[in-house]
Formats: C-alpha cells, structure tokens, sequence
C-alpha cells in the first residue's frame, strides 16, 4: 500500500464481488491491508455494501457525463463512446451499470456502445487537435 489506511480503487472492486460465505476474501484483504481483525460478519456486509455502493455511483457519474454530448447533440440513436481507465477496465460490472444507467438517462431505444481504448486520453487529444486545426 502506498499510504497508511489507504484503499485502492482495485481492492474496491474485488471487495465489491466478494461471494464467498461469511465473505472470508473481504476478511483477508482487510486484515492484510489494515492489520485488524473485523469483528463481525455483518461488519465485513458493511464493508462490502460501501464498496457496491461506491462503484455504483461512480458508474451514475461517468454515465453522465458520457451521456451529456450526446444527448445535447440528439445522437444517442447510434454512437461508440471511448472509455479509459482502469475503473472501467478492471472493476467487476462496472461496464453493466455505466452502460445501464446511460440506457436510462438517453432512453430505452439508446443504442449507444461502450468501447475501452487504451491512451484514452493522448487520443482525445489528438482528436481535438485535429479538429482545431481543421475548423481554422
């Protein structure tokens, strides 16, 4: 860990998926990260329901602002949105609940696709780039 009672975004997603009976993983990784004993299991419910919690509304938030565009724009019928990041990538159904709530802000008929590119970023900019210099 790289601070004292810090918790990264990946222990998060792991705790979120946590199925086993008296979620003995969510038990693991805090007593590895955090040299504690959790006292109860209801206590490592808690922990677990943070993390959902947690991870569900990161995805309401991106969906968001994934949505925004193209519901300014009316072109939520048919469109590829480039998503970055390790959230994304790497958190168990973070991809479901984006993609769920962007269908419930656009609408039932949203037909609108999530895609993960690498160097999200260095590529968007890139694309700005280019249309800056082509609306000159």
């Amino acid at each position: 860990m790289a601070k004292p009672w810090s918790f990264e975004t990946k222990f998060m997603g792991m705790l979120s998926a946590d199925r086993m009976p008296g979620l003995q993983f969510t038990r693991s990784v805090i007593r590895k990260l955090f040299n504690v004993d959790v006292p109860s299991v209801e206590d490592l419910h808690v922990i677990r329901d943070v993390c959902r919690l947690v991870r569900g509304r990161a995805a309401q938030i991106s969906a968001m602002f994934c949505s925004a565009p193209l519901a300014k724009t009316h072109k939520q019928g048919c469109a590829t949105v480039a998503v970055d990041g390790s959230v994304y990538e790497k958190t168990p159904s973070f991809r479901r609940l984006l993609q769920e709530t962007m269908n419930v802000i656009l609408g039932a008929d949203c037909n609108v696709k999530m895609a993960l590119v690498k160097d999200g970023s260095g590529i968007g900019a890139a694309f700005i780039s280019a249309l800056a210099v082509n609306d000159k």
